[in-house]
């Protein structure tokens, strides 16, 4: 399909400083199990596995027209299950869902080793959150490429590199395309800690 519509960079910037004003600081974040309900006006699904309050600046000033989330987001969960979904409420306003987004298993790990074209070994300082069979994407790594094999500090690929991969490049591990919100993982238990490891925004009309 064809660009039917561009904006340069002071409006993109603008469009998600206007979200960010929108819903104000130190929002609370829940995540919840199941399928994210039909829009944010519909009744809520799922239980809550975690509620967290953001950061009173919890999202970045957008630069580009991409602004990626500021401080720490975590919180202590209370109850089990795995996570499908969030939203964000303002502050003070526990029933006024203002955004909703998919959750997945999502994070990024930088190599610190290079690794050459047509091989599939990777290094990292900890591949402890690295699961088999997790999904891997970054440049030089074909779609559909597995974890294949791991190590504490390395991952072995299920294809090979199609390009070389300096030391200091970030590979996203898990489903890095389809979350609006990742974590490290989605099957949280009582008490755990959970953080988000990434939400970015990007706004259209690049």
């Amino acid at each position: 399909m064809s660009l039917i519509r561009q904006y340069d960079v002071d409006v993109r910037n603008a469009l998600i400083s206007a979200f960010i004003a929108a819903i104000g600081p130190a929002p609370t974040l829940k995540i919840r199990t199941g399928a994210m309900p039909s829009s944010c006006a519909a009744a809520r699904s799922g239980t809550i596995l975690v509620s967290m309050t953001l950061p009173s600046t919890w999202q970045a000033a957008p630069s580009n027209g991409v602004s990626n989330l500021s401080g720490t987001w975590s919180g202590t969960a209370s109850a089990a299950g795995d996570a499908g979904h969030f939203e964000m409420y303002p502050a003070g306003s526990p029933t006024d869902v203002k955004y909703q987004g998919v959750v997945t298993k999502a994070f990024p790990l930088t190599t610190t080793a290079t690794a050459a074209i047509n091989t599939n070994l990777l290094t990292f300082s900890s591949a402890s959150a690295v699961a088999v069979g997790d999904s891997v994407s970054g440049a030089g790594i074909p779609a559909g490429t597995t974890v294949r094999e791991k190590t504490s500090t390395t991952i072995t690929l299920s294809t090979v590199l199609t390009s070389a991969i300096a030391s200091g490049t970030d590979i996203y591990i898990g489903n890095a395309a389809s979350g609006a919100l990742w974590l490290t993982n989605i099957t949280i238990a009582v008490s755990a800690t959970v953080t988000v490891t990434r939400h970015r925004m990007t706004a259209p009309g690049a």
